[in-house]
């Protein structure tokens, strides 16, 4: 019976020492403020615009933005970035300040986030800034792996520049 313990005991620590070294994978986000009010970026912007409330926010972070190819696909050609749509700090971009906006006394919106989104808010949603930081493309939902790479080898094949190739007609000649 003793023996059992001992055993049981150790197994607990080991199963508690795995548990505390296992880290979150996600990809190497940079300041948002910084990001967005650089002069230029050597690097397509990805914006992550999520909330916190957010369920499917939660499982792309879990699933998509986990993934090795994703995060290495995201590190080679794009400055990541996270906003949170709900965030009540005011948020200055290129001289213009975006203040938070409340609907009620618990739930708002930052103003900036429906700029960003061109008042369509779904989250989690990606939004895509040229090298100069103008709005080149977002896409929601995206809900597998895969389709997000199709997405970041859109933007960072260069295709995006040729209006007369958008997203969908792009994807078509995949």
């Amino acid at each position: 019976m003793k023996r059992i313990i001992i055993i049981l005991f150790f197994a607990g620590i080991a199963t508690v020492g795995l548990a505390q070294t296992t880290k979150k994978v996600e990809p190497k986000w940079q300041d948002f403020s910084t990001t967005i009010n650089a002069p230029e970026q050597e690097k397509i912007t990805m914006v992550y615009v999520y909330n916190v409330p957010c369920d499917l926010c939660t499982t792309i972070e879990e699933t998509i933005l986990a993934d090795s190819t994703v995060i290495k696909a995201l590190a080679k050609d794009f400055i990541s970035v996270k906003f949170d749509s709900e965030t009540k700090e005011d948020v200055v971009v290129k001289d213009k300040t975006y203040p938070y906006s409340a609907f009620t006394e618990t739930n708002g919106v930052n103003i900036y986030a429906i700029a960003l989104l061109n008042g369509k808010m779904g989250f989690p949603t990606f939004v895509f800034l040229d090298k100069e930081g103008e709005k080149i493309g977002s896409h929601f939902p995206v809900k597998e792996t895969e389709e997000f790479l199709t997405i970041l080898r859109y933007y960072s094949s260069g295709d995006y520049k040729d209006e007369k190739v958008p997203f969908e007609e792009w994807i078509k000649k995949q």
